[in-house]
């Protein structure tokens, strides 16, 4: 998926999100900010691991090392990175700093609507990476910067719309 997707994506996911757990009046609108800007961040973070993405071109030197080493839609695309995040939120949780926790809680989401969406591209991602590299993907595939993944992202940016407007 193209970087305007998984940016889409990740703001969906932080109203899905927000809504399923009956926090979106809740929460003051510097903490919905927080939470929507850092699951837009995290859904762009898995694609370091190519140099041409958008977070890939921000840190050329870190993105070049991961796709040489590991390749593209592996390790940043995991189960593994998904439990790392899990795993540091739920730490950060305990310790009760709830700005780091609603960032954290936010970069998650926002890496699990990226994981998802490539899972929707016709290469799939290596959910089990370092296991087996092995590449999952949904039953109905997007061609990457097809028409059809340019409707996908409208039919997301009017879903996310209708949750927010509720």
């Amino acid at each position: 998926m193209m970087g305007r997707t998984h940016l889409v994506g990740g703001f969906l996911s932080s109203a899905l999100a927000l809504n399923h757990f009956q926090m979106i009046t809740e929460l003051r609108n510097v903490e919905f900010l927080l939470f929507a800007g850092t699951s837009i961040i995290g859904s762009l973070i898995a694609d370091v691991d190519h140099k041409k993405s958008t977070i890939g071109k921000s840190m050329p030197w870190f993105s070049n090392f991961l796709q040489k080493t590991v390749g593209h839609r592996t390790l940043t695309h995991s189960i593994i990175s998904v439990l790392f995040l899990v795993f540091v939120t739920f730490i950060v949780q305990r310790l009760e700093n709830e700005a780091i926790f609603i960032m954290l809680f936010g970069l998650t989401v926002g890496h699990i609507s990226h994981i998802v969406l490539d899972c929707l591209t016709h290469n799939g991602v290596s959910l089990l990476y370092p296991i087996s590299k092995k590449r999952y993907k949904l039953p109905l595939t997007i061609r990457t910067g097809s028409y059809a993944e340019k409707v996908l992202t409208c039919a997301m940016i009017i879903y996310t719309v209708s949750l927010l407007v509720q």
